[in-house]
């Protein structure tokens, strides 16, 4: 019985520490009409700010700042909510010290909102129900 208890323990703390490690995932992410463009084949010539998503060493290539954004709604047009996903993305080789390479700083938020009636006049309200925040450096 003892043994089993160990077991249990074991089972339980496993399952704690690693549940840190799960998280959302959204389908469909696109972040910039150059990698659309090509069909999501961005990765080998990953040359701007953008690369910070699809390929973090093509940042080395990088001579001036950029500051790619993008704002994307599928689905829109439905009336209780939607989807939406935010990017954005700062690179650039470091300031005064360019033999020292390049940097790069991003931001991706993925979420899903909820529109609720309040009162008889059709007044609405936006409710955020999910979202996930991933920062890339």
């Amino acid at each position: 019985m003892k043994r089993w208890n160990n077991i249990v323990r074991a089972l339980g703390t496993a399952l704690v520490l690693f549940s840190g490690s799960v998280f959302g995932y959204y389908e469909g992410i696109k972040l910039c009409a150059r990698a659309e463009g090509m069909g999501e084949a961005f990765l080998a010539i990953a040359d701007d700010a953008n690369a910070i998503y699809y390929n973090p060493a093509g940042l080395g290539l990088l001579d001036k700042f950029q500051i790619p954004t993008c704002y994307y709604r599928p689905f829109t047009g439905l009336d209780l909510g939607g989807f939406s996903n935010t990017f954005f993305a700062v690179a650039g080789p470091v300031p005064n010290f360019t033999h020292l390479g390049t940097f790069g700083f991003g931001w991706y938020r993925s979420s899903a909102s909820f529109v609720a009636n309040l009162d008889a006049d059709n007044a609405t309200k936006e409710y955020d129900m999910n979202s996930e925040n991933i920062l890339y450096l």
